[in-house]
């Protein structure tokens, strides 16, 4: 058995708390995001029309999360509050022989760590209803553009696989080397996925996050 990891951002630290989280979506609009499903079946989240060919609906926050770990920091002033989300990627495979002297993927497993780290305000006695809905708004928001680099860290496993799966060589050691470039490739690739994301949206500005 082969295994290789590599992470993406530096880990943060602070207390995993999904009742908060399933607050915050309950308490949260629907937002105006397109998710679109390429015909290579990758999806992407965007505030802007799909592109031709793409299937496409508009959804709000991906509720699907119960793979997703939760950190929150403490706030003591609604608005200018940054969301994050990291990843770290690991694989493990085996390796089989084929036909003619060869070598290829006989097995693969992948393990995909996420975790969304979001600020959290509690409103004080006395808050103006006015300053909650517009903290609800603006966090609902950054929720759901820190969902977004969750769809790219799952789209880079899902790449990465559908490479390794396909991926021969002539011997088991050039199968190695080879596996190694094909997941040093697709990190680079979600890494610019990210940053491409955050550029499109100005980091979440472009779908809502704005308090």
């Amino acid at each position: 058995m082969h295994r290789r990891r590599h992470g993406r951002r530096r880990p943060v630290r602070s207390r995993l708390n999904r009742l908060a989280l399933a607050f915050l979506l309950a308490a949260q609009p629907a937002l105006a995001l397109e998710k679109c499903v390429g015909a290579d079946g990758k999806v992407t989240y965007s505030d802007k029309a799909c592109a031709a060919g793409a299937k496409r609906t508009t959804v709000g926050p991906d509720v699907s999360a119960a793979d997703v770990r939760f950190e929150y920091y403490d706030v003591g002033t609604p608005g200018g509050h940054m969301g994050r989300t990291d990843w770290r990627l690991s694989y493990k495979y085996t390796r089989r022989a084929t036909p003619g002297g060869g070598c290829q993927v006989g097995s693969l497993e992948t393990v995909l760590d996420l975790k969304i780290r979001m600020p959290r305000w509690t409103p004080p006695a006395g808050a103006a209803p006015d300053q909650v809905s517009r903290w609800q708004r603006y966090s609902g928001a950054l929720l759901g553009h820190e969902y977004g680099h969750v769809q790219n860290a799952r789209n880079t496993e899902t790449g990465f696989k559908r490479a390794a799966l396909a991926a021969m060589a002539a011997d088991c050691g050039s199968l190695d080397a080879s596996l190694r470039s094909l997941f040093d490739n697709a990190i680079q690739q979600g890494n610019a996925a990210d940053r491409a994301y955050d550029d499109q949206t100005r980091h979440g500005a472009t779908q809502g996050a704005v308090f």
